[in-house]
């Protein structure tokens, strides 16, 4: 097995690890914002029935929480991509959106910009 082979296949590894904490990540931040939602809700009733700003961070919340959930399936799809060698493009896609997840991300991101842009690699896909 060469050194582009190997990058590969640890690429591939590392892409279903961060699917596996985004999605630990997706679910402790629903927990967290349910919670939250459920105490200040309790705390402070609507008496107005205005919503003021609650529909403001409702969508900052669900905006946030449709991020995770598509950087997980989308790590998913990559790391089987990766490992069947195909999808190039969707995997250089997917390294740019893990560059968005500071700390990991980035460096999961950086090392997949730099593996599937080496012309071996390319040649890789394209026989595959």
């Amino acid at each position: 097995m060469n050194k582009n082979e190997t990058s590969l296949r640890t690429l591939s590894v590392l892409h279903y690890v961060m699917a596996a904490f985004t999605c630990l990540a997706t679910l402790g931040a629903l927990l967290v914002v349910g919670v939250f939602a459920l105490v200040l809700d309790t705390m402070f009733p609507s008496s107005s029935g205005a919503p003021g700003n609650q529909n403001v961070n409702w969508l900052i919340a669900g905006g946030g929480f449709a991020f995770l959930v598509l950087s997980t399936v989308a790590n998913f799809v990559a790391a089987r991509s990766l490992a069947e060698r195909r999808r190039r493009t969707f995997c250089l896609l997917v390294a740019g959106l893990n560059c968005l997840q500071v700390p990991l991300g980035s460096l999961l991101g950086l090392f997949g910009l730099a593996t599937l842009l080496r012309r071996d690699v390319r040649a890789l896909f394209e026989t595959a």
